[in-house]
């Protein structure tokens, strides 16, 4: 079953959890827990296979309403 990719999708840097964990200076053990349990927002995952990929911009977008909310 093919999934649409939008535009944006192809254009939006992708990161891995090493990545996300050092962006929010949190461990990656954090990142893959918030990522199982929902917290991290859906639309920052990208789903390639088994590999768990994250946008740039649903990330920002998600620490922006994490602080918003703190």
């Amino acid at each position: 079953m093919k999934c649409p990719v939008t535009v944006d999708l192809l254009k939006d840097e992708l990161l891995t959890a090493a990545e996300v964990a050092a962006l929010t200076k949190s461990p990656i053990g954090t990142i893959r827990v918030f990522t199982s349990r929902g917290r991290i927002p859906r639309a920052a995952i990208v789903r390639i296979g088994r590999k768990v990929l994250y946008t740039r911009s649903g990330i920002e977008r998600w620490l922006a309403q994490e602080q918003v909310a703190a």
